[in-house]
């Protein structure tokens, strides 16, 4: 991670357990039952440039992330991870432990230079949909502004 950035936020990430198989399941080749599914598979599963990537381009082992890549212990960058519970690509309660080590679910963990913020019944990037939802993220966003202007 650059040495100019203070602060990351990842809002439905994919790189995370990306070699677990319901990844490239869940977009590649899972047959849409809901709106949401639908959604995702005509606009993104569907999208010739996006299928020709994945299929001709895409090496999971290039784009995967550890907790290990984005915990520096003591070295002041802050990571946030948001993760929508009903995300139609990656299992975020997997990913949600893997990240915290917790199996209680908390809509806000914090450890290790790190916070996940856990959205119960949202769809992927659904987090977007109203502001009382974005409030978190961008409270984020502002104390790693606001911290970075002190380092």
């Amino acid at each position: 991670l650059s040495k100019r950035m203070n602060g990351i936020l990842f809002i439905d990430p994919i790189p995370f357990l990306l070699h677990y198989p319901a990844v490239a399941h869940n977009f590649v080749y899972r047959v849409p039952r809901t709106g949401p599914e639908w959604q995702l598979w005509y606009f993104a599963s569907r999208d010739p440039d996006i299928a020709r990537a994945l299929g001709r381009h895409f090496f999971w082992h290039e784009a995967i992330l550890f907790r290990e890549d984005i915990v520096h212990r003591g070295r002041g960058k802050r990571v946030a991870v948001s993760l929508a519970e009903r995300d139609q690509i990656v299992d975020t309660e997997e990913v949600r432990r893997y990240l915290t080590g917790q199996t209680e679910v908390q809509e806000k963990w914090e450890g290790d230079e790190l916070e996940v913020l856990f959205y119960p019944g949202l769809d992927h990037a659904t987090v977007f949909d109203t502001l009382e939802r974005r409030k978190p993220l961008l409270d984020v966003l502002h104390r790693f502004v606001r911290d970075s202007d002190t380092t």
